[in-house]
């Protein structure tokens, strides 16, 4: 289990969310869906609910794509489904917490598809 992963796919989900202005409900409406059947097999349905939302204009194109992309690489961490919703669970934690923090500090430049959860961690204080 990678722990990192978790943390900088939180954070570079948030922040493109964030810059994407894509409403809290709707992070809210993805965890939820999640949670109303928490298992890996229900991923996909979350990922195709998330297509959905962005082709209405919910989501924007970076937050889409890094979202689908971290809960993909986050199924592949293990063999053990516990583990695998422990970790999409933490994931989804991290996501709304830096997403909240975010609407109410600005920061200045663009999202980096790159960014480390220490990264943003650091920007979000300069930022206060």
């Amino acid at each position: 289990m990678s722990l990192d992963l978790i943390r900088d796919c939180a954070a570079r989900v948030a922040w493109f969310a964030s810059y994407e202005r894509v409403d809290r409900s709707q992070i809210s409406k993805v965890i939820e869906l999640f949670e109303s059947n928490p298992t890996v097999s229900n991923v996909k349905v979350v990922e195709a609910f998330i297509l959905r939302q962005f082709s209405r204009g919910e989501f924007g194109k970076g937050s889409t794509r890094i979202l689908i992309q971290c809960l993909e690489e986050i199924c592949k961490q293990s063999k053990d489904e516990k583990q695998i919703i422990s970790m999409i669970r933490e994931f989804f934690t991290l996501m709304r917490w830096l997403y909240d923090t975010l609407s109410k500090v600005k920061i200045h430049g663009s999202p980096r598809f790159d960014i480390k959860f220490d990264d943003l961690i650091n920007v979000i204080v300069q930022s206060i």
